[in-house]
């Protein structure tokens, strides 16, 4: 049976390592971020092959393609489910903007496996956590990209902040892709962290500490001549995350100086606050496992608000500190876990709020 849909209308850490960085939207100074070692060790995870779970549903199951929606570009998308294990879904052009077919739930965490396919005409994609506003989709997208450029598996921000993980230094990755045949693309959001996997072999992570939950959708893009098929998505949400604020019993307060009992299912600390400040996590012996020193004072000349954040988050996988619209990320591996964390403001300096990420949700819930 075929249906058819028309549209109307382990950051390795480095001791001393200096590390600056220019914000997009509010122009800060990180000066130094200086790394202690616990036990003067580093724990590096590589990005390996996913192991997919067990049993994975199709994305269609109980939301079936007539309950998904066009929106943007008048793209026609058509789902063949002659095969139930093997069912396609193809979208097509031309069209003058790009277009996408959204689902009707939102995610949060989840692991997504799909085969996609794709001739050299036009680039695609694949997106995640995303929100539909002014009729286009706008967030998280993982690339299908058949050009010489070669950056399928990259992490973009469709309407956003345009690239955060190419795979620019990745040859790996970029002969990965398979242009006008099948590729596995895998796809796992847990918390701050989304890798991505052509063909089993790993191609991007991102730390994403703004974005934790929004819809799945397939982009048709815009041009004289597109054609995408995607085989057999399917899929396994996995709960989600959000940042709250501490509870009152895990936080004190005195001074300048904030300590805070890190929960057993935190993923996360966030810092909002301006001015210099440092920040040092220690394990449950009380050793510390790194220290990080940051300056959010505007720079000279600035005329905008003292403002910004800065992300603590654990990683199971080697990153590295991210800048990313007036907020820095530093990722700190899971192999050493931390159970406090010490915020120490200068007479110049004040943190506004702190908060975790903690876990909200178990499944995906309708709009």
């Amino acid at each position: 049976m075929t249906h058819r849909l028309l549209a109307k209308g382990c950051f390795a850490l480095r001791i001393d390592a200096a590390c600056a960085f220019c914000f997009n939207r509010c122009v800060h100074r990180l000066f130094t971020a200086r790394c202690v070692l616990f036990s003067g060790f580093v724990a590096c995870v590589s990005v390996g092959a996913a192991t997919p779970p067990r049993m994975m549903s199709s994305v269609f199951l109980g939301h079936p393609f007539e309950t998904w929606k066009v929106v943007g570009g008048e793209a026609k998308f058509e789902f063949d489910m002659r095969e139930p294990a093997r069912s396609v879904l193809t979208g097509r052009g031309p069209i003058s903007k790009n277009g996408f077919l959204v689902s009707p739930f939102d995610l949060c965490d989840f692991f997504l496996e799909v085969e996609v396919k794709i001739g050299t005409e036009m680039n695609s994609g694949i997106q995640i956590r995303s929100r539909v506003e002014d009729d286009a989709v706008r967030g998280l997208q993982v690339e299908i990209d058949p050009s010489d450029r070669k950056w399928s598996g990259g992490i973009y921000d469709e309407g956003g902040r345009g690239w955060l993980a190419s795979l620019k230094d990745n040859p790996a990755a970029q002969a990965a892709f398979k242009v006008d045949d099948w590729n596995l693309y895998r796809i796992e959001c847990e918390g701050p962290s989304i890798r991505t996997w052509i063909n089993r072999v790993p191609c991007a992570h991102w730390l994403e500490c703004k974005s934790f939950r929004g819809v799945l959708a397939f982009q048709v893009h815009s041009g004289p001549k597109c054609e995408v098929a995607w085989r057999n998505p399917r899929f396994v949400p996995r709960g989600g995350y959000a940042w709250l604020e501490l509870p009152a019993d895990g936080h004190k307060s005195e001074g300048g100086l904030h300590t805070i009992t890190i929960p057993t299912d935190c993923q996360g600390i966030a810092i909002d606050g301006t001015g210099p400040y440092i920040v040092r996590c220690s394990s449950n012996l009380n050793k510390e496992v790194v220290a990080i020193e940051a300056d959010l004072s505007p720079i000279e000349g600035d005329t905008g608000a003292a403002a910004g954040e800065m992300f603590v988050v654990w990683s199971k996988d080697e990153g590295k500190a991210q800048n990313s619209s007036g907020s820095i990320v530093f990722p700190i591996s899971k192999e050493f876990p931390v159970t406090s964390l010490q915020v120490r403001s200068s007479r110049d300096g004040s943190v506004r709020s702190l908060r975790a990420l903690l876990p909200t949700q178990t499944l995906p819930s309708d709009r």
